[in-house]
């Protein structure tokens, strides 16, 4: 809302706000491809000898395949979309227009007068 009103505290909290969000977005992305490597690693370091004897990716078959089949697609769907959303903001919050827009003093009145 404080972007469409032009608030400058909307434009600034945007500028750290997205950044965040599509790093975010990068790193779970990472997290998704690379799910066994981690957990084995996890598992090794733990020290705990019963989590070193797990086979780690017959646990992450098993995890996905008991998982509906369905939310994969909305996970990853979710995923791109937000981190596109984000990187969209972001180049659209450098453009010069977007300074004009928050530079400018305008009052908005939510209420109008008849």
């Amino acid at each position: 809302m404080l972007n469409l009103t032009g608030q400058r505290a909307g434009q600034g909290g945007s500028w750290i706000f997205h950044p965040l969000l599509a790093v975010a977005g990068a790193l779970i992305l990472l997290a998704q491809l690379f799910t066994a490597t981690f957990l084995a690693a996890g598992f090794h370091d733990s020290g705990d000898p019963v989590l070193q004897r797990v086979d780690v990716p017959k646990l992450v078959d098993a995890a996905r395949q008991a998982m509906p089949t369905w939310l994969p697609v909305v996970d990853g769907a979710k995923l791109v979309l937000t981190t596109a959303e984000s990187l969209l903001v972001i180049v659209l919050l450098a453009l010069p227009s977007a300074r004009a827009f928050f530079r400018a003093r305008r009052r908005i009145n939510p209420m109008p007068t008849a």
